[in-house]
């Protein structure tokens, strides 16, 4: 064997040294990349489930009498994947400070869907001002 001392590329064991360098680097990133994926995808699918919501809530009071104080409405089969109920009510509670003003109604949109078998519940709450009729005497 002739030994050189000028040295012209990598030995072998460099190479596997450097592989083992960069597969320890690569290794968690592409971990954490799966992991942010996965959160990117519930998140996206959440934020869809509330449009979806948003848009019952929108055709409900499109649907409702104006003058209605009372309203649920279903959308079951239009959104495979997600189930929405609206419900307008006179539920404002007596501890609550919003309880004196006397035309103020609740809607509550409950979207409700199936997560890695789990089921998921959003809710999406607002309030509404539907002016009481005075009644003449």
């Amino acid at each position: 064997m002739i030994h050189s001392k000028s040295h012209n590329g990598f030995t072998l064991l460099e190479i596997m040294l450097s592989l083992v360098i960069v597969g320890i680097v690569l290794g968690p990133i592409f971990l954490l990349h799966g992991a942010i994926m996965q959160r990117m995808n519930r998140a996206s699918h959440q934020f869809y489930g509330i449009l979806v919501g948003k848009h019952l809530l929108y055709q409900a009071r499109q649907k409702q009498d104006p003058q209605a104080l009372e309203f649920t409405m279903n959308n079951q089969g239009e959104h495979e994947t997600f189930t929405c109920t609206y419900n307008l009510s006179s539920s404002v509670t007596e501890q609550s400070s919003l309880h004196s003003i006397a035309g103020l109604r609740k809607e509550i949109v409950t979207i409700t869907w199936q997560e890695h078998g789990q089921k998921r519940t959003e809710h999406i709450v607002s309030f509404v001002y539907k002016e009481v009729e005075q009644k003449k005497s």
